[in-house]
C-alpha cells in the first residue's frame, strides 16, 4: 500500500509561520529591530534562503548581498519582472514593514511553482537590504547600490548604533565598495522588465475605507532640514520687556504657525502635501524657567507628490524665515537640506494593477504614498514600476503594526492576477500602442479619477506611447501637452467638479479630432488636420492663462 502524499502547507498558513519565525529572529524590548547591513538582517535572509530552497525555489545572492528567488526554470532567464521589498526595520519597529512585500512575492512564486497559477514571463522576488534611513541617515541603500546612486559621501556615513561608516559595513559583507563609490550599478536594470512592490499602508486610508488593498499611483517626494537653529537673545524672564525680546521659541512658533496656515490654504485648493516638525528643543544645559530662550533647534519635513509644489514650498520656507528674522531680530541657520524627488509610478503598470484589483476585490482605492519606498528608486532608474498597498492598523514604524493575513492574501491574489495577465507580460511595449491606443489613454485617465493626478498620468502615458509609435507621436504629444497644461494650471489653483467635467469633454473632443486626422486619406491631409488641432489647443491654453 502506497504511503499518503505529504501535505502541502497552505499559503496563508505558510505566511503566518514565516512572519512568526522572523519576528523571533530579531526581537527588541518592543517590536523588532533589524538594522541595515547587520547580523540580524543577514540572519533573516539566511532563514528565508533555507525555507524557500526547501519549498523548491531557486535562491541566489546578488552583488549587493540581497537575496533573489525564482522558479528553477527561470534562474537563467535573460529578462524578468521583479517583485519585492526590504528586510530591515527601524529600531523597535513592526514586523510587517517591508517584510510583507517579500512574503507576498514569495507566495506568488510558490503558487506558480505548485502549478496553481501561470506567469506570463519570468518573475523574480528580491529581498532587499537597508531601505530605512534610521541607521545611516540615508534611505534605500540596497536599491540605490543596485542602480548606481550612492556616493563617496554616503559611504562615510556612520551607523547609528556602532558608529562604523557604511563602507566598513559593506566591506564586511564583501560588497565592492569601489564600484559603489564610483556610481557603478551593482545590478543590470536593462534586464528588469518591471518592478512591483507590495507594502503595508503606513497611513489610515484603507482602514477608514474598510478595504483590504489599494493601488499606488505616485510616491511623495520631500525636502528635509534635519536641524534648523533659530538664534535669538537670551535674557532674564522677569526684567526684559516683552517688546524688547528676541525669543527664539516664539520666533519658531511664529514660523510654524504661519507655515501651517500657508499649507492649509494650499490643501484647501486641492494640493497634495504634508508638513512635520518632529524634533524640537532648547539646549538642556542652558534652558530654565526664568530664562528667555536664546536658541531653539528643530527639524522640518515637507512632502508632496508635486515637484513644482515642493519647489514652491521650499521658497516659502526660506522667505518666511527671512521675514521673521527681520521682524523678531533672530537668525535661522538651516544647514544642509536633504531632497527626494516625487516618483510618478508607471501609468500602464498602475492601470493593469487596478484592473487586477477590480477583478479580485471588486473595488479599491488609488492612493499617493506619503512614505518613500524602494519602488521610487527603481522608477527613477527607468524601470516601469507599480505598487500595491495592504491594509494595516495602527500606523507603521512601531510595534503595533497590525496587518491581517487575510488582507495580505487579497494582495497576493491581485499580484497573481496581474502577473498572469497578458497585459503584464507586454506592459512596456504594447499596453498603449495598439489600435485602441486612445481608448487605453482614456481608461488610464478615468482610472485615476479624471483630476490632477489623472492628467499627470495621462501625460506620462501619452509620451511613453509616442516613443513606441513615431507615426502617432505628433498626436500623442498634443494630448500630453494638453494634460500637462491642465496639471500645471490646477497645481496652483482650486479644482472644481466643473473644471473636471470641462477638461474631460475637451480631452474627448481632442482625441476625436486626432482620430479623424490620423484616418485621413493622405499624409498631407493628416498633417493639415493635426496643425489645425494644434492651433486650437494653443488658442485654448492662451485663453486660460
Amino acid at each position: 500500500m502506497n504511503a499518503p502524499a505529504p501535505s502541502v502547507e497552505p499559503l496563508d498558513t505558510l505566511a503566518a509561520r514565516l512572519f512568526d519565525d522572523i519576528r523571533g529572529l530579531a526581537p527588541d524590548a518592543e517590536g523588532v529591530s533589524r538594522p541595515a547591513f547587520s547580523e540580524d538582517e543577514s540572519r533573516v535572509l539566511g532563514y528565508l534562503a533555507r525555507e524557500m530552497a526547501a519549498q523548491g525555489l531557486a535562491v541566489e545572492e546578488d552583488a549587493g548581498r540581497n537575496l533573489v528567488f525564482c522558479l528553477p526554470e527561470h534562474a537563467e532567464a535573460e529578462a524578468w519582472d521583479l517583485i519585492g521589498s526590504h528586510v530591515d526595520s527601524v529600531p523597535c519597529g513592526g514586523n510587517y514593514d517591508g517584510l510583507a512585500g517579500i512574503v507576498a512575492g514569495l507566495l506568488v512564486l510558490l503558487n506558480a511553482h505548485r502549478g496553481d497559477s501561470h506567469l506570463q514571463r519570468p518573475l523574480k522576488c528580491i529581498a532587499l537590504r537597508a531601505e530605512e534611513s534610521a541607521w545611516f541617515g540615508t534611505c534605500y541603500l540596497g536599491s540605490k547600490m543596485l542602480t548606481g546612486q550612492l556616493t563617496q559621501k554616503d559611504l562615510s556615513a556612520p551607523h547609528k548604533g556602532d558608529g562604523r561608516p557604511l563602507r566598513s559595513h559593506l566591506d564586511t559583507l564583501g560588497i565592492d565598495t569601489e564600484a559603489v563609490a564610483a556610481g557603478t550599478p551593482l545590478g543590470n536594470m536593462s534586464r528588469v522588465l518591471s518592478y512591483v512592490e507590495l507594502h503595508i499602508e503606513q497611513g489610515p486610508q484603507l482602514v477608514e475605507a474598510e478595504l483590504p488593498v489599494a493601488v499606488v499611483s505616485a510616491i511623495r517626494g520631500n525636502f528635509r532640514f534635519r536641524q534648523v537653529q533659530c538664534i535669538g537673545q537670551a535674557g532674564h524672564s522677569g526684567t526684559v520687556p516683552q517688546k524688547d525680546r528676541h525669543d527664539a521659541v516664539l520666533a519658531y512658533a511664529d514660523f510654524m504657525n504661519g507655515l501651517e496656515t500657508h499649507c492649509l490654504e494650499r490643501l484647501s485648493r486641492g494640493s497634495d502635501l504634508v508638513m512635520t516638525s518632529g524634533v524640537v528643543g532648547t539646549d538642556p544645559d542652558q534652558h530654565a524657567i526664568a530664562r528667555i530662550p536664546g536658541s531653539v533647534s528643530f527639524s522640518l519635513d515637507i512632502r508632496s507628490g508635486s515637484k513644482a509644489l515642493l519647489a514652491e514650498l521650499r521658497a516659502e520656507v526660506e522667505a518666511r524665515m527671512s521675514r521673521i528674522a527681520k521682524t523678531r531680530e533672530v537668525r535661522f541657520l538651516t544647514g544642509a537640506v536633504v531632497e527626494t524627488q516625487p516618483a510618478e509610478l508607471d501609468p500602464a503598470v498602475t492601470a493593469a494593477l487596478e484592473r487586477a484589483m477590480t477583478e479580485v476585490a471588486g473595488r479599491g482605492l488609488v492612493l499617493t504614498s506619503g512614505a518613500g519606498h524602494d519602488a521610487a528608486v527603481f522608477a527613477g532608474a527607468g524601470v516601469p514600476t507599480g505598487m500595491v498597498f495592504v491594509r494595516n492598523r495602527n500606523g507603521s514604524h512601531n510595534p503595533q503594526e497590525a496587518m491581517e493575513i487575510a488582507d495580505l492574501m487579497v494582495g497576493v491574489e491581485v499580484l497573481k492576477t496581474y502577473f498572469s495577465q497578458p497585459t503584464s507580460a507586454d506592459i512596456t511595449q504594447t499596453s498603449i500602442d495598439e489600435a485602441n491606443m486612445f481608448d487605453d489613454l482614456i481608461e488610464i485617465f478615468e482610472a485615476r479619477g479624471k483630476g490632477l493626478h489623472a492628467h499627470e498620468a495621462l501625460a506620462t502615458a501619452a509620451r511613453t506611447a509616442a516613443m513606441a509609435r513615431p507615426d502617432m507621436a505628433v498626436a500623442l504629444h498634443l494630448i500630453a501637452s494638453r494634460a500637462d497644461a491642465f496639471a500645471e494650471r490646477h497645481d496652483r489653483m482650486p479644482l472644481t467638479a466643473k473644471d473636471v467635467a470641462r477638461a474631460e469633454n475637451a480631452l474627448r473632443a481632442l482625441i476625436s479630432t486626432l482620430e479623424e486626422a490620423l484616418s485621413a486619406e493622405s499624409d498631407s491631409q493628416a498633417l493639415a488636420s493635426l496643425a489645425v488641432a494644434a492651433q486650437k489647443c494653443c488658442a485654448e491654453e492662451l485663453a486660460q492663462r
